[in-house]
């Protein structure tokens, strides 16, 4: 399986077609619709988080507050 990293490049590329091409062509009498703007968008919100603890090596603790929790 693709790593996050990879599969942001496909995204990427989707949304680049989407915002270059249009949502949406038609060829003679058949119209064909790219992916949804919006859920790639999402998409590559999630994956950009994904990567970012991949590369960091997971979570991270910022500071620890005895007695609270």
């Amino acid at each position: 399986m693709a790593t996050a990293a990879e599969r942001l490049v496909t995204i990427d590329a989707a949304i680049d077609s989407i915002l270059v091409k249009g949502q949406s062509f038609t060829i003679g009498d058949m119209t064909f619709t790219r992916a949804d703007l919006a859920q790639l968008w999402r998409m590559r919100k999630e994956l950009q988080a994904e990567a970012g603890r991949s590369t960091r090596g997971g979570m991270r603790v910022r500071q620890i507050i005895p007695g609270e929790g």
